[in-house]
């Protein structure tokens, strides 16, 4: 009878099995922590790509409506007039044209809107209607959160700036132009120069 000697067998040992288990677990741990960061900072800008998305609309909306003011004022349930636009450091109200009406509504092309800052947030809103012989509540819009600052300028025909409008007691007077200046929690600081005329 013929014994065979083990250093024929061909095969791992167990220190090599090992050393190939923890090689691979390393190799997996490294790899899932660098998938992990990256879907963790794919998602983290995903959320600020809609946040600036967000900060872009409020602003064209902003822009589109103070380029659209109109001369109209306005009259209230009291049959007093409100001036064409009502203008303060931190919120304004105005009467815009260009409203798009694609139901063909039977209404007015003019709007009566207002923007306004509330702790934070930037919020504008509008009322069904122009003139009205009843109070309306105003309809909401349109909210940017995350505002830490908002306020308003007035330039004159002279070049004078101020803090509310109308200052000459004109209801139909519209400024020269009218800077905003917004500071967002997370973009900083924003400036816009807008000129009516």
């Amino acid at each position: 009878m013929q014994i065979r000697s083990l250093s024929n067998y061909s095969g791992f040992t167990l220190v090599e099995v090992l050393v190939g288990v923890m090689v691979f677990s390393l190799l997996a741990t490294i790899c899932y922590a660098g998938l992990n960061s990256l879907i963790e900072s794919s998602a983290v800008q995903r959320e600020r790509s809609i946040a600036f998305a967000e900060l872009q609309r409020t602003i064209a909306s902003l822009d589109r409506d103070l380029r659209q003011l109109t001369h109209r004022p306005v009259r209230q349930p009291d049959q007093s007039v409100s001036p064409a636009l009502l203008g303060g450091t931190i919120q304004l109200t105005a009467t815009r044209a260009g409203w798009n009406n694609p139901a063909g509504q039977p209404r007015s092309q003019l709007q009566r809107f207002r923007w306004a800052w509330q702790q934070d947030s930037l919020v504008r809103s509008y009322w069904p209607v122009t003139d009205s012989i009843d109070p309306i509540p105003t309809v909401p819009h349109h909210r940017l959160t995350g505002v830490q600052g908002f306020s308003l300028r007035y330039r004159d025909q002279q070049g004078q700036w101020h803090q509310e409008w109308p200052v000459d007691g004109r209801m139909a007077s519209l400024p020269l132009a009218i800077e905003v200046r917004l500071s967002s929690e997370r973009f900083g600081d924003i400036r816009r120069l807008i000129t009516l005329q």
